[in-house]
């Protein structure tokens, strides 16, 4: 990817059960620029409830970065 590109279409995404699936940015775990913002989504989704699923993404954070 050259740095002069910007924001384009590389991924197809579905959603596993069928229903229909809005825009999306795709965020790929062993990419080091994803791992701030991997880390705020974490913290949300934690703030909502979601206490397991931000403890998923933290340690596969953690498993590329050494953390863990």
């Amino acid at each position: 990817m050259s740095k002069e590109e910007g924001l384009k279409h590389k991924y197809n995404v579905e959603r596993t059960d069928g229903k229909s699936l809005g825009s999306c940015i795709v965020l790929e775990i062993d990419d080091p620029n994803a791992w701030p913002a991997l880390r705020v989504w974490a913290d949300t989704v934690e703030a909502d409830g979601y206490e397991k699923l931000a403890e998923d993404v933290r340690r596969e954070i953690g498993k590329n970065d050494g953390e863990s």
